[in-house]
């Protein structure tokens, strides 16, 4: 009921509130995740500039990335920051799924976290690869957090390198995609921690946030509430992707 009324909120603001960028996009509520991306390169950003991204959690490219096919069909320009902190999942992804765009994307090897170890390090959960796969799906929930619903034991440790979402922001500053039009989440359960870290992120606010949710049991009490509630109150009105656990947040304070 309260996730319901959220989206109902979200969406009344929305036509109410003229947002020049994405006033095409928000005509048609029911989409998917790569409709949404696809509507938003193709109306808010001029031919000859590229779309800039920032995507947090990027496995492989491939496996369930509503980005992916966005970016190979389009025939606009591309420049991106893809963080993926698994090293297997991050060579797949450089030297396999994106080996022809070296010039206009920037790679972070990293976790992105509120805080890292004075090593800049930080323990993170994966799958022992050896054991799946490249399509198999448990490739994919490699995370700083494990579910409720799933053992511990199912999950291999490791050290990963660590980044604060400062950190981070240098990097995207190194790369020109200071103020990136499309900022994607997928990072298995702390997706609710990087979106509310907006609030101090120092770099330009994405015009488009995507970004995906367990469902509540598997999340502390009131997260979905918090989450809505940070977005509205920052100028953003929430939908959800159709066909997907994806929600999409659009800036109506976009000039």
């Amino acid at each position: 009921m309260l996730l319901s009324l959220f989206i109902v909120v979200s969406s009344i603001l929305l036509l109410s509130v003229k947002s020049s960028v994405f006033t095409s996009c928000s005509k048609t509520m029911q989409r998917s995740a790569s409709s949404w991306l696809s509507c938003a390169a193709a109306s808010s950003v001029p031919p000859s500039e590229h779309v800039t991204f920032v995507q947090i959690g990027a496995n492989d490219g491939i496996m369930c990335d509503p980005l992916h096919d966005v970016i190979i069909a389009s025939k606009r320009r591309w420049r991106g920051v893809l963080v993926e902190p698994v090293p297997y999942l991050m060579y797949r992804l450089r030297h396999k799924t994106y080996r022809s765009f070296t010039n206009d994307f920037m790679y972070v090897e990293a976790a992105i976290a509120p805080t890292c170890a004075e090593n800049g390090t930080i323990t993170f959960f994966t799958i022992d690869p050896r054991n799946l796969s490249e399509s198999h799906w448990m490739n994919g929930i490699s995370s700083l957090s494990v579910p409720r619903s799933r053992q511990a034991s199912t999950y291999s440790r490791i050290v990963v390198a660590c980044m604060t979402v400062h950190d981070l922001a240098d990097q995207i500053n190194l790369h020109g995609v200071n103020a990136p039009l499309i900022l994607l989440i997928d990072v298995e359960g702390y997706d609710a921690v990087l979106v509310q870290a907006l609030r101090t992120w120092p770099f330009g606010r994405p015009q488009m946030i995507l970004f995906e949710l367990w469902p509540p049991k598997e999340l502390p009490e009131n997260t979905y509430f918090d989450v809505f509630s940070f977005l509205n109150e920052n100028g953003y009105v929430v939908v959800r992707a159709t066909g997907s656990a994806d929600y999409v947040a659009l800036d109506v304070l976009a000039d």
